[in-house]
């Protein structure tokens, strides 16, 4: 390797796993990564091992290295995917037999933590499968040396990689040969003498290496290179898009904001990129006369702007007069930038376009699915190649769409509020409120939207907030938000203000949540998304009017196919029990992925009961992890003390509640299940009918 000039090689998992050393450095942070990146890298492997051929490899990035004195590489950049990539090997050599990952059989481990030593005892610990039971009982003495992050990675590998196989079709065997040969990481050892500390420096200064929005920013204005007031404006709306904290009336001055969007900034009445351009070619005559006026020099921001100064300039767009102040600080959005535009494009292509995934004739739902745009940001340069880069025209009316879309994205999809200590989600739109300021005002509520929830629109707000807070929470993954497909497609294409209100809304969305249990989780023969929100407009096909017609296969342990099942439960149950007056207004939804049974597998100390009454669904909930570990193998008694000590017998109206439908199981059994009456046959006869009042809601019309 020169003095000089960094030594790149790929290498696939078995090379990386089976041959050097690496240490994680003390310097780097520990080991964080959980359910939503982990079953992210899960279901990219899967799609790319399932929907190409067999022989396309998934690139999963870097892996910058140091090499030691010693001969062991020091670990700079990419420790989480190493460690992630080990955590995966393990699990798939623990759970196969020795003809899986026979590379990965001996004692192979060469991954090590400098300083810590919870975390190599425990990665150690795994691979020798000296953990009795995974983890899941530790001796006392044991629990001390664990590093809980890197257990429950694995946990989390273990609780969904079977179903998530056995959902594409595909094998253990072959999804880990698949791992071992296909998966390519980049390893990048910086030369000898290396200053670390400027390395750093470099690797972390932004524009050092593009993103592919950036890449694609610069493809997008090359179409229009000629035009520097088309520039102008796609630049301005692209940078006001991106930020996708902030709300898209703040990407524009005063002047401008009030002829995109209205006299009070809360419309849409734009027709095409043409009228865009038209507000803006307005804004700049009238500013000049003002300075004419006023023999005032113009400023460099208020020059239109060629394509190179755009792409050389670090200067993110921002507006002088904006007076609400930074509301980057005080909303999350649910999606990032570049899965906002594959977003987007998707809509755009099969919604405003019409274009249909060409497939056979009876085309199996994924390879339908396959055959469309995709969500995933990895396919963001290939799928605006084929769609959007050709000519001007595509790019000016694409943009313009992307612009359409964040306005109604703003408005009518929930965001994360930060607001005074406390935290929500929240359903709000920006409106003028005097002079040049604004506020943020409940989108569906009286005319102000104030908190009225005896408005005619005011409670439909909350449940809005409710049930896509439902779809978020079981979704983490940015590549399968499909009900934010659904929902764009949607707001578009009912934009006028007559159309687009509450109830309509509520509808689709309700609709929608039925067309996803009925013909996808709970189908024999399952729809795509595409049919579903694109063909069906999201009018469910298969939903029964009893429950007698449900298949119950789905409902059980290790068959649900997706987390949903339980939000969408929660939700109805919430509007059972009154809504945002009732028994539960304050329940509020969180990120919950670990199924667990609340009689349990392997309980301690009390008689246990069938597979089939263990993992049928009135004996199931979903939790978060932590509340899992708290959990544990404890006796139902002392679950459901628990459970009323800190839910039940107080007056939070489900304030912090993890899981309604635990805390209804528990109500059930309060009085019926107790120290002198721990007959299994009771519990089984209260679980059953637990589990029909719970299907219920599901054919229940809304």
């Amino acid at each position: 390797m020169s003095n000089n000039t960094p030594e790149l090689n790929f290498y696939n998992i078995k090379d990386l796993l089976n041959k050097d050393s690496y240490v994680i450095p003390m310097y780097q942070r520990n080991y964080a990564w959980a359910d939503q990146e982990i079953n992210q890298l899960i279901d990219d492997v899967l799609d790319y091992q399932t929907k190409g051929s067999n022989n396309d490899n998934y690139y999963i990035g870097t892996l910058v290295v140091y090499k030691q004195k010693d001969g062991s590489y020091e670990v700079i950049d990419g420790q989480q995917r190493l460690t992630t990539l080990s955590l995966l090997a393990i699990y798939l050599k623990n759970e196969s037999d020795e003809s899986v990952l026979c590379w990965y059989q001996t004692d192979n481990l060469n991954l090590s933590f400098e300083c810590r030593d919870k975390s190599t005892y425990t990665l150690q610990a795994l691979f020798n499968k000296t953990l009795s039971n995974n983890g899941k009982h530790l001796a006392n003495k044991q629990e001390d040396k664990i590093n809980p992050a890197i257990l429950n990675g694995y946990k989390i590998i273990e609780k969904t990689l079977k179903s998530k196989v056995k959902e594409r079709n595909t094998t253990l065997k072959a999804f880990s040969d698949y791992v071992s040969t296909n998966i390519k990481i980049l390893r990048v050892e910086v030369p000898e003498h290396t200053d670390l500390n400027h390395y750093f420096e470099v690797m972390n200064n932004r524009g050092e290496q593009l993103e592919k929005h950036e890449i694609l920013k610069s493809k997008l204005l090359s179409a229009v290179q000629n035009d520097s007031q088309l520039t102008t404006v796609i630049n301005t709306v692209w940078e006001g898009v991106s930020n996708m904290e902030k709300y898209i009336q703040t990407a524009f001055n005063t002047n401008l904001r009030t002829k995109i969007f209205g006299e009070d900034w809360k419309e849409f009445k734009l027709l095409s990129f043409d009228d865009l351009t038209k507000c803006f070619v307005e804004d700049k005559l009238e500013k000049d006369s003002q300075r004419k006026e006023q023999k005032i020099e113009a400023t460099d921001e208020d020059q239109l702007m060629s394509v190179l100064q755009v792409l050389s300039s670090n200067k993110r767009f921002s507006t002088e007069d904006d007076e609400q102040g930074d509301d980057s600080e005080r909303f999350r959005s649910v999606i990032n930038f570049p899965s906002f535009l594959m977003q987007v494009l998707r809509v755009y292509i099969h919604g405003k376009k019409q274009i249909k995934p060409v497939v056979l004739a009876e085309g199996h739902a994924k390879e339908v699915e396959s055959k469309t745009i995709s969500l995933d940001d990895k396919a963001l340069l290939d799928e605006f190649e084929s769609h959007i880069l050709n000519d001007a025209a595509t790019v000016k009316d694409f943009i313009f769409y992307l612009l359409k879309c964040k306005f109604f994205f703003d408005k009518y999809i929930i965001k994360r509020q930060y607001l005074n200590g406390d935290e929500s989600w929240e359903l709000k739109k920006y409106l003028k409120s005097n002079s040049n300021s604004a506020s943020y005002n409940n989108t569906f509520g009286n005319s102000t939207g104030e908190e009225d929830d005896d408005s005619p629109d005011g409670g439909l707000n909350k449940q809005t907030i409710m049930l896509l807070a439902s779809f978020h929470v079981s979704i983490p993954s940015m590549s399968y938000k499909y009900w934010l497909d659904g929902a764009l497609h949607w707001l578009v294409n009912h934009s006028s203000e007559e159309s687009l209100n509450a109830d309509g809304y509520l509808k689709y969305l309700t609709n929608m949540a039925d067309s996803f249990l009925f013909d996808r989780y709970f189908a024999e023969e399952q729809l795509d998304y595409y049919e579903i929100v694109y063909k069906n407009g999201c009018q469910p096909q298969g939903k029964p009017d009893n429950t007698q017609s449900i298949n119950d296969t789905f409902l059980r342990y290790g068959q649900i196919r997706n987390n949903f099942i339980f939000n969408y439960l929660d939700y109805l149950i919430w509007q059972d029990k009154g809504g945002t007056k009732g028994k539960y207004q304050d329940f509020e939804f969180s990120f919950r992925s670990s199924v667990e049974h609340f009689y349990p597998q392997t309980p301690d100390d009390i008689d246990g009961m069938t597979r089939d009454d263990l993992d049928s669904f009135g004996n199931l909930c979903l939790i978060t992890h932590s509340q899992n570990s708290s959990f544990s193998n404890k006796p139902p008694l002392e679950k459901l003390g628990s459970i009323k000590h800190k839910y039940l017998d107080t007056n939070k109206k489900g304030k912090g509640f993890p899981n309604l439908k635990m805390v209804e199981l528990s109500d059930k059994l309060d009085g019926q299940w107790s120290s002198d009456n721990q007959d299994v046959s009771v519990y089984r006869d209260l679980i059953k009918e637990h589990e029909r009042n719970m299907v219920q809601l599901f054919v229940t019309e809304q």
